[in-house]
This record gives C-alpha cells, structure tokens and sequence, in this order.
C-alpha cells in the first residue's frame, strides 16, 4: 500500500506537471515563466519540513498523514480543471497547498515504514 501511495504522489507530483509544462512549452512559455510558477511547490515545503518532527512530536504520525492527504488530493481537485487557457496565477495556490501537504505525508510515512526495522539495519 505505501508502494502505491508512493507511485500516485509521484504521478501527481512530477508526471502530471511535466505534461501541463510540455503544453505551456507548445504554447513558446519561456523557462523563467515556468521556474516562477513551479518555484510555488518548492520554496513552501523548506519551511514546512523542519516543522514536521515537531508536529509529529505533538500528533500521531498517521493524523500527519491523513492531513496531507487532504491538502494534496484538495490541490489536485483545484487544478483537475484547468486547461492552456489558464497561465502562472492559476497554479500558485494549488502549488502552495500542495507544498503543504507533501511533506506532511512523506516524513511521517517514511517514519512510520522504518519504525519496526531493528537498529542497526
């Protein structure tokens, strides 16, 4: 199941966006213009992901999870209707609630998928 889980943050992450990147390059988008859109995915996980070790010291790991969930399926559902008529302010807050929710779930599931191996393996 975290193979899977893995597999479709990884779909929706980089696949999905390369496509909508490679309709923009069709549409002669300069890369400035798409470093500025992507550059909303990035900058926000740097300040979330030291927070998380201590949001996991507070919750349980697996109510991390489910909230990321929510955060990056609900950004998915934001941008599920966009098409080429839509350009860079159009991504910025479903980028930024997915830079949210990502951390929120890898961190605590890799905490979560390692906790029963025996140390010092």
């Amino acid at each position: 199941m975290i193979v899977q889980l893995v597999n479709g943050l990884h779909f929706i992450t980089f696949l999905r966006q390369n496509s909508k990147i490679a309709v923009l390059r069709n549409h002669r988008v300069h890369q400035v213009q798409i470093g500025k859109v992507i550059i909303w995915l990035g900058l926000p996980q740097l300040l979330v992901i030291p927070l998380v070790p201590r949001l996991m010291q507070r919750f349980d790991a697996r109510i991390l999870i489910g909230i990321g969930i929510l955060l990056f399926g609900g950004s998915s559902f934001f941008t599920s209707h966009l098409d080429s008529n839509f350009a860079g302010p159009q991504f910025y807050i479903p980028l930024a609630i997915r830079a949210l929710g990502q951390p929120l779930i890898m961190v605590p599931l890799s905490a979560v998928s390692t906790a029963g191996m025996a140390k010092g393996r």
